[in-house]
């Protein structure tokens, strides 16, 4: 049985769509998604 990896994405930029709808839809079952992290102020002001 493999190990399964968490990941956190740190940063909500332009290409952090990529990655997370990546994770929701292709690895949901075996690398779930762990807290987003928003460096800039700006950033953290962004509703989902």
């Amino acid at each position: 049985m493999s190990e399964r990896k968490r990941y956190a994405v740190v940063g909500l930029g332009s290409r952090s769509r990529m990655f997370t709808t990546a994770l929701h839809k292709d690895y949901a079952d075996r690398s779930p998604l762990v807290p987003l992290y928003a460096v800039k102020q700006v950033a953290s002001l962004v509703k989902f």
